[in-house]
């Protein structure tokens, strides 16, 4: 065992404490297509299941799955996106991108941000559904991975 772990880089008790993986929180359903109240609502760690993380990623990003076909072919029903909270909001990092959005009428939905007619206001776009216009949004936070059902 010292030999090996010493060919390993580590100590001899690192191969012999079993570890847990790191896992996310499912914290619930996003709509794309279909209207979704609300998700992301659990304390932080916890969700309605937990799955292994994206690689690479670590740290608080959480994961919602996909209700609906609005943004198909991108996103499919049963699709799991993975986000990090953190990454919600300012504007200059969600605009023009697919993103996890919460609505001040407490929807959230997976879409495409653009700017609106007016300040503060946004039109979410989707890939076959109409555009749902001059929003205003509570937060929003960009897809950083997909993994497909």
């Amino acid at each position: 065992m010292e030999r090996l772990a010493r060919a390993l880089g580590c100590r001899v008790t690192d191969l012999l404490i079993e570890t847990e993986a790191p896992r996310v929180a499912v914290v619930g359903y996003i709509g794309a297509g279909d209207e979704v109240y609300p998700i992301d609502d659990h304390i932080p760690g916890a969700g309605l299941d937990d799955i292994e993380p994206p690689p690479g990623e670590a740290g608080n990003i959480v994961a919602v799955i996909v209700r609906g076909a609005s943004m198909y072919p991108s996103y499919n029903d049963g699709d799991i996106i993975f986000y990090r909270r953190e990454d919600a909001t300012p504007e200059d990092t969600f605009i023009g991108r697919e993103c996890v959005v919460r609505l001040t009428d407490g929807r959230m939905l997976l879409k495409r941000i653009i700017h609106g007619t007016r300040r503060g206001r946004y039109v979410l776009v989707s890939h076959n559904a109409p555009e749902i216009t001059d929003v205003e949004i509570d937060w929003a936070a960009p897809v950083r991975w997909v993994k497909r059902r």
